[in-house]
């Protein structure tokens, strides 16, 4: 169909070709490799817009309206307007486990920049999942998978905008028997809130519970102690020894309390009404009990590591403690979460991650030891370099209580490389990818005002466009560039234009 319609339009047919470098097999294509498209043709696009702009996104229907050799814009007849189209990086990349660091590392084999765009008179029904329309046109008489009906119907946003070209064929469908067998059992509408309310009861009492159980940190702390007895008196590990029974007695001192305190989240469970605002009461009460007594114990433990950090043969037993505040630590997370969960569930607030995680809990265990380290700073003959030393000590342990790194775009990768003083030529190299990908990037980086234009051209060359551009106006350059013919390159163009449109 898409075919016998782009041969209808009078226009010239334009192709373009993808842009493959590197181990991109045919078989993981995004799209086909070459576009064949004409004026008037209509196109849907299959990403969405990665700039500030957002103008489309994938499953966004438009039709073409200009085309030239390396400029495509596409006109939005809803919103009476026109944007021009650029090209997309798609990457095939192979994942690999770093066993020195326990982190996924990510090679890119190969890459495959084209247009983000396929003709769209048609698609078929497996192409259309995760789309939404307003309106369609579906021939679903001869469905042969099961669900395939169901995808092509559920894309459209109301029954007013379906338009069947066959009749539907019951024999064609089949019913999948469990979710026959649960409508038959579903329960009514008016018992679901009493459902809700009864289950997050149950999901605050088990989560708050879980919070206030640290079996396994007490046994962790009873063993290590216990280990203490294995070694030389002369250790290192047996001069502490009376400062591990001290701090494993306070660890302990807070089972009883906090078994107790677990009993009495079950009787507010059974009681015969639930009452929320007395759990927050009585949660906010047992962590500050808790906390102050698990935050010193850590400080302590901190501090320890640290000086041994100046003794020699301490490796291992530095490790022993660093697993052990490594597990304090998570305690004391969890205890944190708990209290927000039940604060946010008391003031009416939808449970999600960001209701158990803000700036507290992510930066509580850098907090502790940027106050250790001033603390230590006051006394240098306990540790000289202490920021030097505790960096290394816990480098460890802080990576794994701050939140995980952002992943860079291409344009962050692009814009790195540009800031080490490589050109065009040895960006495109280095990330594999042709030199006009690279000046795509940096029209984004111009038009996101992340560089400036003469961070890729030169003010001598900037001058000439300037000139060549007077009295330019509209998006589309294809008629400057037919009018300058070599006088200007396309990513010269798009380069200027970029910067201009910020004036």
């Amino acid at each position: 169909m898409n075919a016998k319609a782009l041969l209808a339009l009078p226009q010239k047919k334009v192709s373009y070709q993808a842009e493959i470098t590197g181990d991109y097999p045919k078989h993981l294509f995004p799209l086909e490799e070459t576009l064949e498209l004409k004026i008037g043709a209509q196109v849907m696009f299959v990403k969405n817009d990665l700039s500030f702009d957002k103008n489309y996104f994938n499953g966004k229907m438009g039709k073409i309206a200009t085309l030239s050799e390396q400029e495509i814009t596409v006109f939005f007849p809803d919103e009476k307007k026109s944007i021009t189209v650029e090209k997309f990086e798609w990457t095939n990349i192979r994942y690999a486990l770093n066993e020195a660091t326990g982190e996924i590392k990510e090679e890119t084999l190969g890459t495959f920049v084209h247009y983000p765009l396929k003709l769209a008179w048609a698609i078929t029904v497996h192409k259309s999942q995760g789309l939404t329309f307003d309106k369609a046109v579906l021939d679903v008489a001869d469905v042969f998978a099961p669900g395939q009906a169901y995808v092509a119907l559920s894309r459209l946003r109301s029954l007013d905008g379906l338009v069947l070209t066959k009749a539907m064929r019951m024999n064609g469908l089949s019913n999948d028997q469990q979710v026959v067998a649960f409508s038959q059992n579903r329960a009514p509408e008016d018992q679901l809130a009493a459902y809700l309310s009864n289950s997050t009861k149950h999901y605050l009492i088990a989560t708050v519970k879980k919070a206030f159980d640290w079996y396994e940190l007490s046994s962790k702390w009873a063993s290590h102690e216990a280990s203490y007895q294995m070694v030389g008196v002369k250790s290192e590990k047996a001069k502490n020894k009376s400062w591990i029974m001290l701090q494993n007695q306070v660890l302990q001192s807070t089972m009883e309390p906090a078994k107790k305190f677990c009993k009495q989240l079950d009787q507010i469970l059974n009681a015969p009404t639930f009452d929320l605002q007395f759990l927050k009461e009585r949660v906010q009460a047992a962590y500050h009990y808790f906390f102050k007594i698990l935050d010193d114990v850590l400080t302590t433990n901190l501090k320890k590591v640290a000086e041994l950090s100046r003794a020699r043969k301490t490796k291992q037993y530095s490790e022993e403690l660093a697993e052990l505040d490594e597990l304090l630590t998570a305690t004391i997370m969890q205890l944190k979460k708990a209290r927000l969960l039940i604060e946010a569930v008391a003031a009416g607030k939808e449970i999600s991650k960001t209701t158990i995680w803000n700036t507290e809990i992510s930066s509580y265990k850098l907090a502790k030891i940027a106050a250790i380290k001033e603390e230590l700073k006051q006394v240098p003959t306990l540790l000289d370099e202490p920021d030097d030393i505790l960096d290394t000590v816990f480098e460890k342990s802080v990576k794994k209580q701050t939140a995980p790194k952002e992943k860079k775009s291409t344009y962050d990768l692009t814009l790195e490389l540009l800031e080490q003083g490589k050109d065009v030529a040895e960006i495109a190299s280095i990330r594999q990818v042709s030199k006009q990908t690279i000046n795509n990037h940096f029209v984004y980086l111009i038009r996101s005002e992340q560089i400036q234009l003469t961070d890729v051209l030169a003010p001598k060359r900037i001058s000439e466009l300037e000139s060549m551009f007077e009295g330019f106006t509209g998006n589309s350059l294809g008629p400057l560039k037919e009018k300058l013919g070599s006088k200007a390159t396309w990513d010269e163009l798009k380069l200027y234009q970029a910067y201009a449109q910020l004036q």
